[in-house]
């Protein structure tokens, strides 16, 4: 029985030492982090908050923000974009988004006695190099969706774009690397974008490995697909839309 104390002594007296020093952090082992994120699936915004011991998340808070919409601009400025919201995922698709938030920079430091006011700033622009083009096509298809509430039409629009721009990283950034080389802001003209297209294409009907013909068919496709968006952020009326997705159709057949 006195070891048994004796041990619960030890592991209190321990305890207390280690929520002492993870509350001191003279190491800086315990991070804070604040940032703004964007779901690229829906468009949602929110705020999210996070600490850390170590790689540990031991708290983590997600605040929706519905008055934002898209990566620049505010749903209440933007004339154009003034009805849009993220529900209109389930509205189209017929289901609740899952998220996938995507970090926009923001805020982030030490948490502690001594690292409570101790903040920096940092940015993410990556993530609005790897997703703009989507999230701006997904902006697009909310627009012409208003317009024409045909949802056959915004169905068919978004597994397109969904599989030019997918969610996977590593195969959308593949797909910018063979276009950019690296440099995702770099601005290409309508000549070296149709020389690009054509590059593409060879690479489907000659890639012997299908994952990597997908990867060449991905680049060209959002090549072909910073011509097809504006017109889609454009169309007035259903036949207009019928009209554009024939044409992307017509872009795949190898010529």
């Amino acid at each position: 029985m006195k070891q048994s104390k004796i041990f619960l002594f030890m592991f209190i007296f321990l305890s207390m030492l280690l929520l002492l020093w993870l509350y001191i952090d003279k190491d800086g082992a315990c991070k804070s982090r604040s940032n703004g994120a964007i779901c690229p699936i829906c468009l949602q915004r929110a705020y999210i908050s996070q600490k850390k011991i170590y790689k540990y998340t031991i708290f983590r808070s997600i605040r929706l923000n519905h008055d934002d919409v898209g990566l620049y601009y505010s749903n209440k400025s933007d004339s154009d974009l003034s009805e849009i919201t993220a529900n209109l995922y389930q509205e189209i698709i017929g289901q609740k988004c899952k998220h996938d938030f995507k970090s926009l920079g923001g805020g982030g430091g030490n948490w502690g006695f001594f690292h409570r006011n101790v903040h920096r700033d940092y940015g993410s622009g990556y993530i609005k190099r790897l997703y703009g083009q989507r999230v701006t096509a997904i902006e697009a298809l909310y627009v012409a969706y208003l317009k024409t509430k045909n949802k056959e039409l915004a169905q068919k629009t978004y597994a397109m774009i969904d599989s030019a721009f997918p969610m996977d990283e590593d195969k959308l950034e593949m797909a910018k690397d063979l276009i950019y080389n690296g440099n995702f802001n770099k601005e290409l003209s309508d000549e070296e974008k149709t020389k690009l297209i054509r590059i593409m294409k060879y690479g489907e009907q000659t890639e012997d490995s299908e994952y990597f013909a997908e990867i060449f068919w991905m680049a060209r496709k959002i090549l072909e697909y910073e011509i097809f968006i504006p017109r889609l952020k454009h169309i007035q009326n259903e036949q207009e839309w019928i009209e554009l997705l024939s044409d992307i159709e017509q872009s795949d057949k190898f010529d």
